[in-house]
């Protein structure tokens, strides 16, 4: 295994980093992946590129023991992130193991060199708008957001079906249940991960500020199984934590996570979820790596991320005509809870929108639609202000 003070990623340049505290990853088992993967290139019959499985290996060759499971500004990333290869490894079969890092490298390197797939790689869905607390950073502290009623709303569970369905058809292996609001929130939200999990989609992750995290629907997460549950904290401080997650009782969260923990490990022990404490970093007061040894027994993992300016995004300054790409339009849609099909949560009044689930459109139309492939190639040619709120936004 390389040693960490060769690790090339520094960790000051990472927008996204992401620690485990339990890693099961040996020299025997990075060369039990990288055979599992060679005997896929020789197979005829195989669902994925060629170029995608010598990329994978390559990968897996040029591992460390890195954080960046994410993105980067500065650098081309060449390798998977310790987190990356524990998730890999949690599969149990060598289909699942060899689908997830498929899924990972497109991940990484098709939004990077503007090769667009067939399908979103990831799909955000938005059970609701909805939200319980009034976060510093977030779009809920802004009321022109919160006061206009035809931003509100629950998905029906009819509409998210049809999303999975045709997801799922489609080979997804990433879906993300966040959006603008509290996804526990929606009375059948239990029942849409279950849906999820259960039509083949490997990678179901879940963004909660754990406020609703009680012991019926801690176990009924872990029954219906989905792949990681990220618990969004932010502080390891009373005072921090209820400074930014404004409504939020410090007391009651932790021990939330707590119950969740003595729950999964007692009941669910041999459960596939994993858990992540998350911390988006965008005040001085907020300390890493306290954050880190704080939240350490209460996870599996833990991530911390660089802020992006979010509130106030529309009326912000504009940003040079020079700024790249965004990778998002290669990468994910978003579907938010009335149906209507975003390129980004950053326009979180969704002026943007691309089209509507239930006015004819697919996901998959739209992923592939003049509209969408329209604003890839403005985006190509520099034309990125031509859109608000791109115009104002430090890209991603």
């Amino acid at each position: 295994m390389s040693d960490s003070t060769k690790n090339p990623y520094s960790k000051d340049e990472l927008r996204f980093r992401c620690t485990t505290t339990d890693t099961p990853i040996t020299e025997s088992s990075i060369r039990e992946l990288i055979s599992m993967v060679r005997a896929k290139v020789n197979t005829p019959t195989s669902v994925y590129p060629k170029t995608v499985l010598e990329g994978i290996i390559s990968f897996l060759q040029n591992h460390s023991l890195h954080e960046f499971a994410g993105r980067s500004d500065h650098f081309k990333k060449n390798s998977f992130a310790t987190s990356e290869l524990a998730h890999a490894l949690s599969y149990p079969d060598s289909s699942t193991r060899i689908k997830y890092l498929a899924y990972r490298y497109k991940f990484c390197q098709y939004p990077a060199q503007k090769i667009l797939d067939d399908f979103p790689i990831v799909l955000v869905v938005e059970p609701t708008s909805v939200c319980n607390l009034r976060c510093e950073m977030c779009w809920w502290s802004d009321k022109s957001f919160t006061s206009e009623k035809s931003h509100m709303g629950w998905m029906d569970f009819g509409l998210f079906k049809d999303v999975v369905d045709e997801a799922s058809e489609a080979g997804l292996c990433s879906m993300v249940f966040a959006g603008r609001g509290e996804p526990t929130l929606h009375p059948d939200f239990s029942k849409m991960v279950a849906y999820a999990t259960q039509k083949g989609i490997i990678d179901v992750k879940i963004n909660t500020n754990a406020t609703k995290l009680t012991d019926k629907t801690s176990r009924e997460l872990l029954e219906a199984g989905p792949a990681l549950i990220v618990f969004s904290i932010d502080a390891h401080t009373k005072e921090d934590y209820e400074a930014i997650r404004r409504g939020a009782k410090f007391e009651e969260v932790t021990r939330n996570l707590k119950r969740f923990t003595e729950l999964k490990k007692s009941e669910f022990p041999n459960s596939p979820t994993l858990s992540r404490v998350s911390m988006v970093v965008f005040k001085k007061s907020q300390d890493i790596e306290q954050a880190r040894a704080y939240w350490a027994g209460l996870a599996d993992e833990f991530a911390s991320e660089r802020a992006t300016e979010r509130l106030g995004i529309y009326e912000s300054p504009l940003r040079p005509t020079e700024n790249s790409p965004c990778s998002f339009l290669w990468e994910r849609l978003y579907v938010l809870c009335d149906g209507r099909i975003n390129p980004c949560d950053e326009d979180y009044k969704s002026t943007l929108w691309l089209g509507k689930i239930d006015q004819g459109h697919t996901i998959k139309s739209i992923w592939l639609g003049e509209k969408l492939q329209k604003m890839r190639a403005d985006h190509m040619a520099k034309l990125k202000n031509n859109y608000s709120p791109c115009n104002r936004c430090c890209g991603f």
